[in-house]
C-alpha cells in the first residue's frame, strides 16, 4: 500500500528588503490519495489511521548540484567514486617508482556496501594497521579515517593501492561496494603532495593482476553551494486528512534539474542523504497512542518524482510519493484494571528491531528490513505505555512499528505494569513474520495477577542508594563520603532527597471520580491505609517499611477496579511528612548485640511547626506559630505512621529564638484537638547546652529517659526533632544508636544523611548541601560526650569499654550524683524491645539499677 503525495507543492516568496539576503519561505501542501479511496494522510493499515497532528514535520533533502563532466572551474572540489562489483578487484595510483613507500590522504570518504552506509564502522585511526580499501567484506574493513596520512608499499608495478577487494569479499553485480573520496592526494615522501585529478593515471587492477574495477567516475560540485535540506512544520490541517507544511530558509539552496529529491516523514527520522543513499533511524522506544501506532515510529519515505519547473518566479511544483518503511505488530491485551508502564517485545532470532538503516533511493519502496539495521543489541523494542490501562471488559490495542522480516522465529512479550509487576509471555510462534506496510494482528492476551512476578519496590531514592553504596565508615569521624566523593554526591543529586521512593499506581476510571483505596501490610497483618478516599484515577503509596509485603485494592463503590501486591526492600527508612523535612526511622541498623534496630518506634526529623509558606520563608519566621497550619495530609501521615508522642529538642537560645512553649512559639501541631490521633504526649526538653557541653549538662540524658518511658512504658512510637533535624536531633540519635550497639561507622552514616535534607532548598530557593558531616559538628558531640570514657574504674575494678558500653555508662553513671541516671532495668528493657528481644543480651557488670524513675529524671529542673 503506497501513500501518494499527489500534490506536494513548494512555493517560494521572493519579496525581501533591498541589500539583504533573501529569506525564502517554502510551503508544501500534502494531499494523499490511497488506491483512489480519497484523501488520507500518514498511513492506513487495515483500519489504523493517524491524521496530521500539531507538531508534525516533513523533511525534504537533495544532494548538491553535480555534473559528470570535467569542465568545472579548477577551484571546485573533485570526487572520485569507485564501484567494486567483482570477486577480486582493485584500483591504484600509477607513480614513477616501483619500490619504497607511498602516501595517500583524503579529506572525505564514504563507503556504501550493499546499499548500507558502513563508513562509521570501517574507518579507523590505527596507524598503518591496514591497507587502503576493502579487505574482505565479511572479514575486516580497512579504511583510514579522513585526514589521516596513509602509508602503503609501492609494488613492482609502480602503483600505490587506492581501493581493493579480496577474493573473499563476496561482491557481485547486485551487491556492490561504492567508495567516494573527496580531496584525494598522494606523495612520494610524505611532505610534497599532488592532488589526484582526472589527469592522474589510475590502474584498473594491475597491482593485483585481476579483473577490471566495475567502474569509477569523476564528479564535481560547487563547495560554496548548499544541499537542499528543508524541514517544514505543520501549519494547517491538524486533525484532518490534508496538511499544510511551512518552513523558511535564508539559504540559496534550490532544486536543480539533475538532483534527486527525497522526502521523509517524520522529519527527525532522516539522519542523512547523500550519494543516493537515505539514512533513517528507527527509535528504540515508541510512545503508545490510543488506536494507532506511535507518532514518531511511523516512518515514511519516498522520492519527489519530478521537478515540474516554476509557475513564475515564486513557485516550484513537486510531485512526490511516500511509502511506509515498516510494518506493525498489534497486541490486544485484557487485564484487571492495571496501568501499563511499558511493553517490551523481543525478536526470538535476535534480529534488530531498531537502529539506523541506509537505503538506496531506488529501493525506498521496499522499506526497511531487519538485515539493514546496524544497531548492536537491538532485538528488543519498547513501547512506552504510560496512560494506558488494561481492563477486563474490552481489550486495549497496542501497535508497535517494526521492520520488515521481524519475528521470523516468533517473539516474546514482557509487560511491565506501573506497580512493577511483570508478566512475561512467549506470545509469538514461528509464523509471525512482519511484512512491510501490513499489520500483524495477534490473539487477545489476558494479563492478571496469576503468574505475575511480584515486584520489589526499593524504598531508597537515588541519592540514598548512591550514598549507601560506599559501605560503612571504618569509624565515626572518618572522612565524610559527602566530602570525599563530592564529585559523585553533588548538590544537584543530594538536595531535596530526604524523602523515600514510593509507588504510583493508576487505574482505568473516571479522572474526576471518587474511589476507595486500601493498602494492607500483610507482614504485620494490618491495614495501613484503610478506606482512604481518592479523587481521580491515580494515587501514591509512601512510608512503607522495608522487608514487608503489601497488598492494595482500589474500589469504585463495591466494584474492585484495581488490585495488586508488592514487596519492599531497602535498609534506611526515610519518611515523608509533607509539612516538614529530614525525617527518617531510626530502625534498620545492625547491632553488635545481635539483631537489628526495630522500625516504627523512633522517628527523627525537623520542625513539626507546620506548613512552609513560600520562598520568602526565612529561619527567623518559621518559629511563629501563627504562620503555620499543619496540613490534613501531614496530620494523616503522622497518624498513619502511628506516632503518638512528640519530643521537641529546641531550647530557649536555639537559632537566636526563644523556642520554649512558654514563649508561645511552638504550635504543638500534632496535638491539636481536631487531629484524629487517639492519644498523644508532648515533651519539650532543652538540649542546647547538652549538645555543647555534654559532660556537664545532662539534658540529653533527660531526652533519652523520656524516649525510653514512651517506648517501653507507654508503648508509643515517638517523633523527636529540633528545627533542622541535624545537630540536636542528631545528638540524641547518636547516643540511642550507640546504646543499641550500632557500629560507630553506621552511626556516622545516619548522622550524615541530613545532608540530603530539602530544608535549605526551601529557605534559600537554591540547591545547597546541609553539609552535616561526621568528621565535623557531629563528631564533637560523639567524641566529647561519651567516647571519652574508654577506661573506667568501678568498685575498685578497671574496665575497658566498647562504644555501646560507653553510651550505657553515659546514661547510667555520668550524672548519677545529680540524680539524672537511667537505671539498668530501664535501659535493658529499652535495648531488648528495640532489638526485637535480644535474648542473649546482658548488661555490663558495673551497671547500676538506680532508684530514680524515668519521670523523675526528665522532669528534674
Amino acid at each position: 500500500m503506497i501513500l501518494a503525495l499527489s500534490c506536494a507543492r513548494i512555493e517560494a516568496a521572493t519579496e525581501y528588503p533591498d541589500n539583504q539576503t533573501p529569506a525564502t519561505t517554502r510551503t508544501i501542501k500534502v494531499s494523499a490519495d490511497i488506491e483512489g479511496s480519497g484523501d488520507e494522510t500518514r498511513a492506513r493499515l487495515d483500519g489504523v489511521r493517524v491524521l496530521w497532528e500539531d507538531g508534525d514535520a516533513i523533511r525534504i533533502m537533495a544532494d548538491r548540484n553535480r555534473s559528470g563532466g570535467t569542465t568545472k572551474a579548477v577551484t571546485e572540489t573533485k570526487e572520485l567514486t569507485v564501484v567494486l562489483n567483482g570477486t577480486s578487484q582493485g584500483l591504484s595510483i600509477k607513480v614513477n617508482k616501483n619500490s619504497g613507500t607511498g602516501y595517500v590522504r583524503y579529506s572525505y570518504v564514504k563507503v556504501i556496501i550493499g546499499g548500507v552506509d558502513r563508513t562509521a564502522e570501517v574507518c579507523t585511526n590505527k596507524g598503518n594497521d591496514y591497507k587502503v580499501g576493502i579487505y574482505g567484506i565479511d572479514q575486516t574493513y580497512k579504511f583510514a579515517a579522513p585526514c589521516e596520512t596513509i602509508s602503503a608499499e609501492i609494488n613492482s608495478n609502480g602503483v600505490i593501492p587506492l581501493a581493493q577487494s579480496s577474493s573473499k569479499s563476496g561482491l557481485t553485480s547486485s551487491y556492490t561496494a561504492v567508495i567516494t573520496y573527496r580531496g584525494l592526494e598522494y606523495s612520494m615522501d610524505g611532505s610534497n603532495w599532488t592532488a589526484i585529478t582526472e589527469s592522474t593515471t589510475l590502474t584498473d587492477g594491475t597491482s593485483w593482476g585481476k579483473s577490471n574495477v566495475g567502474s569509477y567516475q569523476w564528479e564535481a560540485y560547487d563547495p560554496s553551494g548548499e544541499p537542499v535540506d528543508w524541514t517544514l512544520s505543520l501549519s494547517g490541517g491538524a486533525g484532518t486528512t490534508c496538511g499544510e507544511f511551512t518552513g523558511s530558509t535564508s539559504s540559496s539552496a534550490e532544486i536543480g534539474d539533475d538532483q534527486a529529491v527525497v522526502a521523509v516523514f517524520p522529519a527527525d527520522a532522516m539522519k542523512d542523504y547523500s550519494n543516493g543513499i537515505v539514512t533513517v533511524s528507527l527509535p528504540q522506544t515508541q510512545t503508545w497512542t490510543a488506536g494507532s501506532f506511535g507518532k514518531k515510529a511511523d516512518i515514511m519515505a519516498g522520492t519527489v518524482r519530478s521537478v515540474e519547473g516554476t509557475d513564475g518566479a515564486d513557485e516550484t511544483r513537486l510531485s512526490a510519493q511516500l511509502s511506509n518503511l515498516c510494518g506493525v505488530l498489534q497486541l490486544l491485551i485484557k487485564g484487571d484494571g492495571r496501568g501499563v508502564d511499558r511493553i517490551e517485545v523481543t525478536d526470538r532470532s535476535g534480529a534488530p528491531l531498531w537502529g539506523t538503516a541506509s537505503i538506496p533511493v531506488a529501493s525506498l519502496g521496499n522499506g526497511i528490513s531487519t538485515s539493514m539495521l546496524t544497531a548492536a543489541q537491538a532485538s528488543t523494542v519498547v513501547l512506552d505505555c504510560r496512560g494506558a490501562f488494561i481492563g477486563s471488559d474490552e481489550a486495549t490495542e497496542f501497535d508497535i512499528v517494526v521492520p520488515d522480516g521481524a519475528f521470523s522465529q516468533g517473539f516474546d512479550v514482557r509487560i511491565v505494569c506501573d506497580d512493577g509487576c511483570v508478566k512475561t509471555l512467549g506470545a509469538g510462534g514461528s509464523k509471525n513474520t512482519i511484512v512491510r506496510n501490513d499489520i500483524k494482528k495477534m490473539p487477545v492476551i489476558t494479563v492478571d495477577a496469576a503468574g505475575m512476578t511480584e515486584p520489589e519496590i526499593d524504598l531508597s531514592n537515588d541519592a540514598l542508594k548512591a550514598y549507601m553504596s560506599y559501605g560503612k565508615y571504618s569509624s565515626f569521624g572518618a572522612t565524610s563520603y559527602f566530602g570525599t566523593y563530592a564529585s559523585t554526591l553533588t548538590a544537584a543529586l543530594c538536595t531535596d532527597q530526604d524523602r523515600p521512593a514510593g509507588l504510583d499506581i493508576r487505574w482505568g476510571g473516571d479522572e474526576n471520580g471518587t474511589y476507595t483505596v486500601t493498602l494492607s501490610d500483610e507482614t504485620k497483618g494490618t491495614d495501613v491505609y484503610t478506606a482512604r478516599t481518592v479523587t481521580g484515577n491515580t494515587t501514591s503509596f509512601y512510608n512503607m517499611i522495608p522487608g514487608h509485603r503489601y497488598t492494595y485494592e482500589v474500589k469504585d463503590g463495591a466494584r474492585t477496579v484495581r488490585s495488586g501486591s508488592f514487596r519492599t526492600t531497602g535498609q534506611v527508612r526515610m519518611v515523608r511528612i509533607d509539612d516538614s523535612w529530614n525525617w527518617r526511622d531510626l530502625g534498620g541498623w545492625e547491632s553488635t548485640l545481635g539483631g537489628t534496630v526495630q522500625y516504627e518506634w523512633l522517628y527523627r526529623g525537623g520542625s513539626l511547626n507546620g506548613t512552609w509558606h513560600g520562598g520568602a520563608q526565612t529561619v527567623n519566621t518559621i518559629a511563629i506559630a501563627s504562620n503555620y497550619t499543619f496540613s490534613e495530609a501531614g496530620r494523616q501521615q503522622i497518624s498513619d505512621l502511628g506516632i503518638l508522642s512528640e519530643l521537641d529538642l529546641r531550647g530557649k537560645t536555639g537559632d537566636g529564638q526563644d523556642w520554649s512553649k512558654e514563649a508561645g512559639m511552638h504550635s504543638r501541631s500534632i496535638l491539636e484537638p481536631h487531629i484524629p490521633i487517639a492519644k498523644t504526649d508532648y515533651k519539650q526538653l532543652m538540649t542546647d547546652q547538652g549538645l555543647q557541653q555534654p559532660l556537664s549538662e545532662y539534658s540529653v540524658v533527660q531526652d533519652v529517659a523520656w524516649l525510653i518511658d514512651q517506648v517501653v512504658n507507654e508503648n508509643h512510637p515517638v517523633a523527636f526533632h529540633c528545627k533542622s533535624g541535624a545537630d540536636r536531633t542528631g545528638a540524641v540519635g547518636m547516643i540511642v544508636l550507640a546504646l543499641l550497639g550500632v557500629d560507630p561507622g553506621d552511626i556516622a552514616r545516619d548522622y550524615e544523611l541530613t545532608t540530603l535534607s530539602h530544608e535549605k532548598l526551601i529557605l534559600n530557593g537554591a540547591s545547597a548541601f546541609q553539609t552535616r558531616r561526621a568528621d565535623q559538628t557531629g563528631y564533637a558531640f560523639f567524641k566529647n560526650g561519651f567516647t571519652t570514657n574508654t577506661e573506667i574504674r568501678v568498685n575498685n575494678k578497671d574496665y575497658t569499654l566498647s562504644t555501646q558500653e560507653q553510651a550505657y555508662y553515659y546514661l547510667n553513671q555520668q550524672f548519677a550524683s545529680s540524680g539524672v541516671a537511667i537505671s539498668s532495668a530501664d535501659l535493658d528493657s529499652f535495648i531488648k524491645k528495640m532489638l526485637g528481644g535480644a535474648s542473649g543480651y546482658s548488661h555490663p557488670e558495673w551497671a547500676t539499677d538506680h532508684k530514680y524513675s524515668l519521670s523523675e529524671i526528665y522532669n528534674k529542673q
